[in-house]
């Protein structure tokens, strides 16, 4: 029989081992942090592109506290509404940070699914990763079509939520001919029979040879009066041009499509124009963005500019009401207005989220499997058909291209933007394509 002593040092440990147990049970049953839908957002926040990436970090999150404040997506399979937590991959603008980047979200971070990436030559490498964990993958900023035409890889679980390069070079070369060319002949008082003089000036890139491609042979299948009779490529993020304008003034060109990021296509024209290279500038559709016009100054007064996005005017048309309304609140939330680059991001969280609503489940080939066969109303940017459906052959979003003309505004110091074709998309109503007195002179000089 165990002492007085011997009891009180019992129940003391008794005590001891009941309190562990207690405490060991409850974190046990300590509830696990609630589960959500884990979206990776690929984007290049710092380095040479980070005005672009940026934008796109930002509108997703505007996606996804909209989709989050309205109750969240219904998952099926769990029985309950998920919030959306976004993870934000840098790129840092570089294919070595697009690398890391994607094994970040894909491997530490564990994301359900990507949207973003910006720069062909980046995406093309880090969606390798995406593509070996079979994560799918939203991609609204890299137009090269190899993205998901490659052979080298299964690039099934790619979709381009953005229109491919060639697509819009061939858009270019059209409206040169259709626009363009009938200005030029009835103000030079030419022949019906005039071909255009036409330089294409573009980035070495995926993105940049992918859009010459297509001008090229828009220009060749469809038999278009135009003759491309300059054409240069430059190293991407160059932001001298000095070497390449003497062999632009050898030429009178009609137009000079220039196929390059905002920063350089604004320096470039900025450095032509003042050197005298008095041609119609057509810039293309990432342009888009406000450091655009800022950089552009008063040099940008009447080149065009081709755009799926405008940054400061909305084409008439049934989303017209939807653009207003999102750039209202991008504004709200940023203090600023958004880009191309941050409107696709935004439809594409939302398309994200539809896509595992429907698959009901956050498997991966579940929602990979839901993408195939989405088809949901168009949400600002204008889409053939007018519903985001992705290809069957190469998963691709067939959206519209439109041409904006350059004006600029003595109030706010910089160029605007008036919507010239097509021409039931025209904003202000009625609103074509001008050629400025000094073009015309340059032309006849």
């Amino acid at each position: 029989m165990p002492s007085a002593g011997g009891v009180k040092i019992l129940a003391v440990t008794l005590v001891v081992v009941v309190a562990a147990a207690l405490a060991s049970s409850y974190l046990l049953m300590k509830p696990k942090p609630e589960r959500s839908i884990r979206i990776g957002v690929v984007a290049p926040t710092t380095g040479g592109m980070s005005k672009t990436g940026r934008d796109m970090w930002q509108a997703a999150q505007l996606a996804a506290s909209e989709i989050n404040e309205a109750g969240g997506v219904y998952v099926e399979e769990l029985g309950r509404n998920l919030s959306i937590t976004l993870y934000l991959g840098d790129t840092e603008s570089t294919k070595e940070g697009g690398i890391a980047a994607v094994t970040k979200l894909v491997v530490e971070d564990r994301v359900d699914i990507l949207v973003g990436g910006f720069s062909s030559a980046i995406t093309m490498v880090d969606e390798v990763v995406a593509i070996e964990h079979g994560v799918p993958f939203i991609v609204t900023g890299a137009s090269y079509p190899g993205v998901t035409r490659r052979t080298d890889y299964d690039t099934s679980n790619i979709f381009h939520h953005i229109a491919t390069a060639d697509v819009f070079g061939w858009r270019t070369m059209v409206w040169a001919a259709e626009q363009l060319r009938p200005k030029v002949i009835e103000a030079l008082n030419l022949t019906d029979d005039y071909r255009l003089r036409g330089g294409i000036f573009y980035q070495d890139s995926f993105y940049g040879v992918g859009a010459y491609e297509g001008a090229m042979a828009a220009i060749s299948e469809l038999g278009l009066p135009i003759d491309i009779v300059y054409e240069e490529k430059y190293p991407m993020l160059t932001t001298d041009f000095s070497g390449f304008i003497p062999g632009m003034l050898e030429q009178k060109l009609d137009f000079l499509y220039w196929v390059g990021f905002l920063g350089e296509t604004a320096a470039g024209i900025a450095q032509a124009r003042s050197a005298g290279v008095d041609t119609l500038f057509i810039a293309v559709e990432c342009c888009d963005d406000p450091d655009y016009y800022e950089l552009l100054g008063r040099w940008g007064e009447y080149s065009i500019l081709q755009s799926r996005w405008s940054t400061y005017n909305e084409p008439r048309g049934p989303t017209h009401d939807q653009i207003v309304r999102f750039k209202e609140a991008y504004q709200e939330m940023w203090g600023e207005l958004p880009s191309m680059m941050a409107v696709a991001t935004y439809e594409a969280v939302y398309v994200a989220a539809e896509a595992i609503r429907v698959a009901g489940t956050l498997e991966k080939g579940a929602v990979i499997d839901a993408l195939n066969e989405l088809r949901i109303p168009q949400i600002c940017e204008l889409i053939e058909g007018g519903y985001i459906d992705y290809t069957e052959d190469y998963r691709e979003l067939p959206i519209m291209h439109f041409m904006q003309q350059l004006y600029f505004d003595e109030e706010v110091g910089e160029c605007r933007p008036r919507i010239i074709y097509p021409r039931g998309w025209s904003n202000p109503p009625g609103a074509e394509l001008e050629l400025p007195e000094w073009y015309i002179n340059y032309l006849k000089g």
